[in-house]
């Protein structure tokens, strides 16, 4: 499906005319369809940057935020036929070819590229490429990854070739393209050598190695692979797949490169003075191709790699480069014997990397695995045949492949066509739609209408219809007045509420009215519509870029860019070196005291409570929690992901967590019934168990290749189960959900205690898990019901206020209920998702990264004070109350629970959006600096609560003393209420909470200050000292500031404790490879879910 055109990083008026003329001539819908979505795709979703001014671009391959030469080139081929249609269009190629240019002059081995740094953005971290060793040395603020692949500079040239073919422009061929060129040909000549000279001296050009403890691979031979004699052709290390090579000499890479450089002479003959630039390129092809021709042939087929010495390796890869794509390439016709042999073995058992199941049939190759062919394989065989029966029979097994996401996947499991990899391909969508138009033009009886026969060519330079201009600009420019309408209405509105408002600096309570829902509204009269006609045309014919004009090049969300987030005040950048002293690596001794803890704990709960939901360690018993006698073993399935991580951080090796872990799956595979379920809490349910199902879903399967087994499948299929029982809970007149969920019955139910309002922080903390599930199973009514909450939240405030939201709301009217304002309970998970979701969904969803800096304005401004003596930082609670007036007014509590203690690693992961750089990079601006400040400042204050006689913190703390609660010799500048007096309250209790080792696993993964590992050692010890049993498990005390031994105790372990405590101090003592926060977003029950780029639009935006 495409973005809406809102959300789309790049329009073109071409583009939209082939879309609108093949669908119209498609005679297949569900092929229409297909070819909408994908051959924009790229557009819509990959321009991260375009500067024309600057001749600089930036498309990124799609799920990861780097350039390739090899996909970029690609992904942009397809619009070829059109460039001279769409000029805007054409300048985008062309500053992607100058972009490239000046890269590979400076790393000519390298393939993939960071942000340039003209473009603002962060870079991007790249796992693997850390502990790898590259020579010639790269600079990684510019190289993303520098595996050297033959065919990303082939690509370069056919990216120039195309462009200028399309144009006929000779402006691109400046002195940095040239010095691209010469790099070319130097790395041509270089890697063309056999790897000894006469002496048995290694020549060694380029060479790449993973280290220890790396997870790319070690390369023998000093990372220089295997020897290569010499033959013409041209050595590489990687494949264009990514992956190294076996033998050095890639024949489909060299072929590519071999027709490339002969385009490249012609096109350099076209300039005089290029001559002989010319001639040394189209030598060097002449020498491969006849090298192909030499070597390259075994038993009357083409191999796939060979090494100069008669050793030869038979295969096929689905990326191209491949000798299935050679016709498209247009290195040899598909009617040659030669290949026809070739191909006719690479679809068949011959080639150990074809596979055929009952779902899906290709190649695929190592990258993914043997059973998980990719779709662009079966593209390239359609290029490379004439048969009609065999092209429909390839055409329409890839159309079925796509999982109802109505896109191109990289690899597609042979027997289960859901198991997919990347739910979107920008470079397979190109390929995809790029083919479909070959297909329109070579074989148009097969997939047109009877009646588009005589007109098969497609998009041919200057055939755009001028009357579709003159329909697109004028809806455009009709859509841009009845949107400015709208917001002019809006901004009116808030003008009128705010001038009616009292002017007070301070925050006022406002009666939260019913959210408003968009209207459809008529468009422009006849006699606008004509007017605007009248306006197109005239644009029309001044400029044939008239996109441009309205700023159609769209940007993902960047806070220094006022017009998709507040504008950033330029301030000094975060110096993280201050306290970044040594890499991130594992503590082995305190992490291996961590897995003990949780063994202690899981072997008493197994022991005492097997299957129960909560664990009473005193007792030696089990309870459950909701109405029903039998649990639904909310300990084992909120705790499972924590016993993966632990046992798959030993490597497998730990008998006794394997053992944990085998008999917790069959558990959930042989007893888990949500039946037994009975009526529970919404939200704590789908926190706990509907995500920790996900999470181990995902650690089950990312390492795992045994698909067969029953727990490949089993955590997948119970958090559909679960997910659908909770959905009803949703059918409310706002869809805000109910309190309560009755498993067995499927019904939800209002909170009886509390007016039936829902808690505001249970209702927007559902987003994650929802949305993760939708992205697993493509089940869109997953994402809608829990983006409809989000946009009864957004609906109810006004644009950039401070979008701080009282603790209840309505679910019956949608409301906000005018009551309590506080980041503590109730309110914190709200604040904590907004994040979270942008970052989760690949910070595609810009509207929650705007909407958390709103909040988080709003909380700096109104809800953070400082203690005057230590000037600690606290957050406070703000309530409506009559002042002696009786007029409205905000009351202040001077308190804070530890559920906020949270919010000081949320603030640092939000001032550097978890880059994974070491040291992070942070994002730029007075904001940032404030966030990270704050984030480090609520750090340390929760620490100091920890200065108790435990060492362990309070349920709340409280900063005030006008109420002389505070014991006058209590240095402390906060207190725990009614200690003074000696009363035991809930106040004074500790229940094995994670909010504060949370934010220090955060504040260490992100500044690497050895002050987080101490703290949460420290704690860690306390724990030990004052909560462990000896019998088996640990328990909570009833009042941090008093040590009485087995008499303060209270008899219960919370499922957070292993699930979230334990996991974060593991984490903490970890190396950063482990559950990097690039790569993951924890729920706020600490279950780690992948980030994901959406296939699914956000209603929000």
């Amino acid at each position: 499906m495409r973005p809406p055109p809102e959300c789309r990083t790049f329009v073109s008026p071409a583009v939209e005319s082939v879309i609108t003329d093949m669908k119209m001539r498609l005679k297949d819908p569900d092929l229409a369809r297909l070819f909408e979505n994908t051959y924009p795709n790229t557009l819509d979703t990959t321009v991260k940057y375009f500067d024309e001014s600057k001749n600089s671009a930036f498309v990124i391959t799609g799920d990861i935020n780097a350039q390739w030469l090899r996909d970029t080139t690609n992904q942009v081929s397809q619009y070829g036929s059109i460039l001279a249609a769409d000029n805007n269009l054409a300048a985008l190629v062309k500053a992607v070819i100058q972009t490239e240019a000046r890269w590979i002059t400076e790393y000519p081995y390298c393939g993939a590229f960071q942000p340039p740094p003209e473009s603002g953005f962060g870079l991007t971290r790249n796992p693997w490429a850390e502990g790898v060793t590259v020579n010639p040395p790269v600079d990684k603020r510019v190289v993303f990854e520098c595996k050297y692949e033959l065919d990303s500079l082939a690509a370069f040239l056919k990216l120039s070739r195309i462009y200028h073919n399309a144009t006929k422009d000779f402006s691109f061929l400046n002195d940095s393209w040239l010095s691209a060129m010469s790099a070319i040909l130097k790395v041509v000549d270089e890697q063309s050598q056999p790897t000894f000279d006469p002496n048995y001296n290694i020549v060694s050009y380029y060479n790449w190695t993973g280290g220890s403890g790396s997870p790319s691979p070690m390369v023998p031979n000093g990372g220089n692979g295997e020897p290569k004699g010499r033959t013409g052709m041209v050595g590489t290390s990687h494949r264009p797949s990514d992956d190294l090579v076996v033998f050095a000499y890639n024949v489909p890479a060299n072929a590519m490169l071999s027709v490339e450089l002969r385009h490249s002479a012609d096109l350099l003959r076209s300039v005089d003075v290029l001559s002989d630039m010319a001639e040394d390129a189209e030598r060097r092809a002449r020498d491969i191709k006849q090298a192909i021709t030499q070597h390259g042939v075994v038993d009357s087929m083409l191999t796939y790699e060979t090494n100069g010495y008669g050793g030869a390796y038979f295969m096929d890869d689905a990326n191209v480069p491949s000798l299935l794509s050679l016709p498209y390439l247009g290195f040899m016709d598909r009617h040659d014997p030669l290949y026809v042999r070739t191909r006719a073995a690479v679809l068949s058992a011959r080639n150990p990397y074809y596979s055929r199941g009952v779902a899906f049939y290709g190649v695929g190759g190592p990258h993914v695995s043997p059973v998980d062919p990719w779709p662009m394989s079966l593209i390239s065989a359609i290029y490379g045949t004439d048969d009609d029966q065999e092209i429909l029979q390839h055409l329409y097994t890839v159309v079925n492949s796509t999982a109802g996401l109505g896109l191109m996947h990289e690899s597609v499991n042979i027997h289960e066509p859901k198991r997919y990899s990347r739910s979107w391909f920008a470079w397979a969508d190109s390929y995809f739609s790029e083919m479909i138009l070959d297909l329109a033009e070579r074989k148009p009886h097969l997939i047109l209408n009877s009646s588009s026969f005589a007109d098969a060519r497609v998009a041919e330079p200057l055939e755009v219809p001028f009357t579709l201009h003159v329909y697109i600009y004028t809806n455009y420019i009709s859509t841009l007045i009845e949107r400015d309408g709208w917001m002019a209405a809006q901004q009116k509105k808030a003008s009128e509420t705010a001038a009616a408002s009292d002017s007070s600096a301070d925050l006022k309570p406002v009666a939260h009215g019913k959210p408003t829902k968009p209207v459809t509204k008529a468009g422009p009269g006849l006699p606008l519509k004509i007017g605007i006609t009248v306006l197109s045309l005239v644009m029309i014919a001044i400029t044939y870029r008239p996109f441009e004009l309205f700023g159609l090049v769209k940007r993902v969300y960047d806070p220094s860019n006022s017009a998709t987030g507040p504008a950033a005040v330029p301030s000094q950048p975060l110096d993280f070196s201050v306290h970044y002293k040594t890499p991130i690596t594992e503590d082995t001794a305190r992490k291996a005291a961590i897995v003990n803890a949780f063994k202690h704990a899981w072997r008493g709960y197994e022991r005492d409570a097997w299957g129960y939901d909560n664990y009473h360690p005193i007792s030696h018993k089990g309870s459950n929690l909701g109405d029903a006698e039998q649990g639904i073993g909310y300990m084992i399935v909120d705790v499972m992901d924590t016993l993966m991580i632990m046992a798959d951080g030993a490597g497998g090796r730990d008998g006794e967590l394997n053992e944990m872990r085998r008999r917790a799956a069959e558990w959930m595979e042989t007893s888990l019934d949500f039946d037994n379920g009975g009526e529970v809490n919404t939200f704590e349910t789908t926190i706990r168990i509907l995500g920790g199902l996900l999470s181990a879903h995902h650690f089950h399967t990312r390492h795992s290749t045994d698909s067969g087994t029953r727990e490949w499948s089993i955590y997948l299929e119970l958090a559909t189960d679960l997910a659908d029982r909770i959905m009803p809970s949703f059918n409310t007149p706002s869809g805000l959900p109910l309190t309560n969920t009755d498993l067995r019955k499927r019904i939800g139910r209002g909170d009886s205690d509390n007016n039936g309002w829902c808690s505001t922080a249970e209702a927007t903390t559902l987003q994650l898990e929802f949305k993760y599930l939708s992205h697993l199973t493509g089940d869109q009514e997953y994402w809608r019901i829990v983006e409809t909450v989000m946009q009864v939240v957004k609906n109810a405030f006004p644009p950039n206020s401070p979008q701080l939201v009282p603790i209840f709301m309505d679910p019956n009217t949608g409301q906000l209920i005018p009551i309590d304002i506080r980041l503590g309970s109730r309110g914190d998970s709200y604040y904590e998702y907004l994040l979270k979701q942008y970052l989760q969904t690949n910070r595609t969803e810009a509207v929650y990264r705007q909407m958390y800096d709103n909040a988080m304005d709003g909380a700096h401004e109104h809800l953070f004070k400082r203690t005057e003596q230590q000037n600690l930082l606290y957050t406070i609670e703000i309530y409506p109350h009559r002042d002696p007036n009786g007029q409205q007014a905000w009351a202040v509590r001077h308190k804070q629970d530890h559920l906020v203690c949270f919010l000081g690693g949320s603030l640092l992961l939000g001032a550097t959006e978890a880059h994974g750089s070491l040291p992070p990079i942070p994002i730029e601006g007075e904001r940032t600096a404030r966030d990270w400040q704050s984030g480090e400042d609520l750090i340390e204050t929760c620490m100091e609560t920890h200065n108790t006689a435990t060492g362990l913190s309070p349920e709340i703390a409280m900063f005030d003393y006008d109420f002389k609660h505070k014991d006058p010799t209590d240095e402390r500048e906060w207190y725990i209420k009614g200690n003074m007096r000696g009363d035991d309250l809930l106040d004074a209790r500790y229940i094995l909470r994670p909010e504060t080792v949370e934010s220090l696993f955060i504040g260490y993964r992100l500044s690497g200050d050895n002050k987080y590992r101490e703290w949460g050692w420290k704690i860690f010890q306390a724990i030990e000292k004052h909560c462990k049993l000896e019998s088996g498990g640990y328990t909570s005390i009833r009042n941090v500031d008093k040590v009485e031994g087995d008499e303060g105790r209270t008899d219960m372990m919370e499922t957070f404790f292993l699930g979230e405590t334990l996991k974060y101090l593991y984490l903490l003592f970890s190396d950063a490879t482990e559950i990097p926060l690039s790569d993951y977003v924890f729920n706020t029950e600490a279950h780690p879910f992948p980030v994901f780029t959406p296939t699914i639009s956000t209603n929000v935006i």
